[in-house]
């Protein structure tokens, strides 16, 4: 089975994790909580096992890792019975301070991922 809109938010991914809307959810906190997505998941495992380079991974964790699940999120309020500002409130407060940093309205990460592929 594939995703019907094609890629899995987050990550490059069409194939993993389909069936519940709670999934991107799940993993979009992971990247909240730690830092870091399901794309840098995906590709490190894809590396470990030869299927995928280092500059194929980090190209792809580049425009997918972090990704908000934009066509889920009003179907998870539904489910926990909120509006989506408040799911999206809710989020931000499992961020740390010292992994998030807030600008201009704007949450960016103090030490994001830096790509060195030399």
């Amino acid at each position: 089975m594939r995703n019907s809109r094609g890629r899995t938010y987050g990550t490059f991914t069409d194939f993993d994790s389909l069936d519940d809307v709670m999934d991107d959810l799940y993993y979009y906190m992971q990247f909240i909580k730690f830092g870091f997505g399901r794309c840098l998941r995906d590709c490190a495992r894809q590396i470990q096992r030869n299927r995928m380079s280092r500059k194929q991974a980090f190209e792809y964790i580049e425009l997918f890792d972090g990704e908000f699940p934009v066509s889920s999120i009003d179907a998870i309020g539904s489910y926990l019975n909120m509006t989506t500002e408040e799911v999206v409130a809710t989020i931000d407060l499992h961020r740390r301070s010292d992994i998030w940093e807030e600008q201009e309205e704007k949450w960016s990460l103090r030490n994001p991922l830096k790509i060195d592929l030399e």
